[in-house]
């Protein structure tokens, strides 16, 4: 006859030490001093609660950019001219942030027209040179002002 023997084992619970918790607490805290917040009176502003752009370490994000004039005003003409705008108000923030077009590593448009993506493209080339950073581009209902085009980049910081 087999017996078998069953062992109990009781959970050991592991409180962290109050050096570990302040060390978990600097941590956190020297993260956050990498944080900054860019703006610039070069580029449009902010047609909400939010930043230009916000820099953290060694990367730039900036806020979905329109193309508005330093008075906030939609530029006009359209597609083309807001596209174009909102690339130089995108240079701007970038100079602002210590980077530059060559530092994007990814943009996203998003467009009131789906087929203003060609013009999108050919405006693109006046700025940026291959290789081209990864890119998405999106229709959408309805961008803030009425607007034809709005560009959100993420970047690298110049060093």
């Amino acid at each position: 006859m087999f017996v078998s023997r069953l062992t109990v084992r009781t959970p050991i619970i592991c409180t962290p030490s109050p050096l570990t918790v302040l060390r978990k607490r600097f941590e956190v805290f020297a993260a956050m001093s990498h944080l900054s917040h860019v703006s610039t009176n070069l580029a449009g502003p902010a047609v909400g609660v939010y930043s230009q752009a916000v820099k953290y370490g060694d990367t730039v994000y900036l806020s979905g950019t329109l193309g508005l004039d330093s008075t906030g005003k939609l530029v006009e003409g359209g597609a083309g001219p807001e596209i174009k705008k909102a690339l130089e108000n995108i240079k701007h923030v970038l100079e602002a942030s210590q980077s530059s077009f060559s530092s994007i590593v990814k943009t996203t448009v998003l467009l009131a027209d789906i087929k203003d993506g060609p013009t999108v493209n050919e405006i693109y080339k006046q700025f940026f040179v291959p290789p081209y950073p990864a890119r998405a581009m999106f229709q959408v209902a309805k961008l803030p002002l009425d607007a034809k085009v709005e560009i959100e980049v993420i970047a690298a910081v110049n060093k």
